[in-house]
């Protein structure tokens, strides 16, 4: 479990471990639905374990693309089946002058505003996305039409979290940052899948440090803090630290500044750890041949290309024109925006041309 926040779990009156069992999680779940339903959609003070509402719906194949986010805002519990069948159709933030929740755009990963969807489609495929929308039950046919967008393109999506305490922001509400997510149980079954996927070659995460100006955080250990920077990529790298994993970093392809050779994670300097759109990384068993935690026979190492361009939730926010790599980005084309940058980066990842994003790092 990572940031783990002993009086989180002591607030829903459960022994505190950073090592709950999952029967422990479902229960305490399975109590938030059932009060938010007695209480009709209002939010409990003491933030419940949620668990991963679309981790089963959308298996994972034998594909060379991954795209990894972190969980979805609270919203997607408005189509949990027992919230469906009470008809709560909003949820209500704890205290008195919140603002209700609505559903989410799409039910779906990445739906609650739907806005990845939006740079890494075409605009045609935008066009008839718009038209489902229109329909009767038109929320589910544009989720079918995602599920067959990734499986016709060959892309698996997941999560990187199976479970989740959320802790609630200064004004006492839930929100959908992050940096407000703790009790963090990694999605195991994810990192398993990609370093025994033989044919596992890109993984595209949604947020990540290593591409803002200050980079990549250390704790004193050399493992990566993930208290500071709560994002895909970090809690993925800290996942395969904990599972004893060594972790190291090269770029070794473009015109720039930081041409380095494979690094141990723990060892970047400060020009390595930031400022990067693509890079390999390498992660390898370092103990024995037989990974225990993961059941691994016969892994040994697993290189991989790591695209990790700005999160789509913060494309329109006024920092995105400072980072380094949007603003070079920006000065060779000067009559774009960060919009355009978002897009410029998902599609060279779903149209196999990535290597024009190696130029780009700083």
């Amino acid at each position: 479990m990572l940031k783990y926040r002993a009086d989180l779990i002591k607030a829903r009156n459960i022994s505190p471990s950073p090592n709950l069992s999952n029967s422990l999680i479902k229960n305490d779940n399975n109590t938030f639905i059932n009060n938010l339903i007695i209480s009709k959609g209002i939010l409990p003070t003491s933030t419940p374990f949620e668990i991963h509402p679309y981790k089963n719906e959308l298996p994972l194949y034998l594909n060379e693309k991954y795209i990894i986010g972190t969980f979805p805002p609270i919203s997607y519990v408005l189509d949990n089946k027992f919230i469906l069948k009470e008809k709560i159709t909003q949820l209500k933030q704890p205290n008195n002058n919140g603002r209700p929740i609505q559903k989410p755009l799409i039910p779906f990963y990445h739906g609650s505003l739907g806005s990845m969807w939006d740079f890494i489609l075409t605009n045609g495929e935008l066009e008839k996305l718009n038209l489902l929308f229109e329909k009767e039950n038109g929320r589910r046919l544009v989720k079918d039409y995602l599920i067959s967008f990734l499986k016709n393109h060959k892309i698996n999506y997941a999560d990187i979290i199976d479970a989740v305490q959320r802790t609630l922001n200064k004004e006492s509400r839930y929100d959908a940052e992050d940096k407000n997510l703790s009790n963090i149980c990694v999605n195991k079954d994810l990192i398993k899948h990609i370093l025994s996927n033989k044919n596992a070659k890109f993984i595209l995460f949604n947020t990540s440090s290593i591409f803002g100006n200050k980079g990549i955080q250390l704790e004193s250990d050399k493992k990566i803090n993930v208290d500071k920077n709560t994002k895909s990529l970090d809690i993925f790298f800290r996942a395969c630290q904990e599972l004893g994993f060594q972790i190291q970093i090269k770029v070794t392809y473009g015109k720039y500044k930081n041409n380095f050779e494979w690094v141990n994670i723990g060892e970047l300097n400060t020009s390595q750890r930031k400022s990067k759109i693509l890079f390999e990384v390498k992660i390898s068993n370092c103990n024995d041949k037989n990974n225990l935690n993961l059941e691994l026979p016969n892994f040994d190492e697993k290189v991989l290309t790591i695209i990790t361009p700005l999160s789509p939730a913060a494309v329109n926010r006024g920092k995105t024109k400072l980072n380094a790599i949007v603003a070079n980005w920006m000065s060779l084309n000067f009559d774009k925006n960060p919009s355009d940058f978002l897009k410029f980066a998902y599609h060279s990842f779903r149209n196999n041309d990535i290597k024009r994003l190696y130029t780009l790092n700083r």
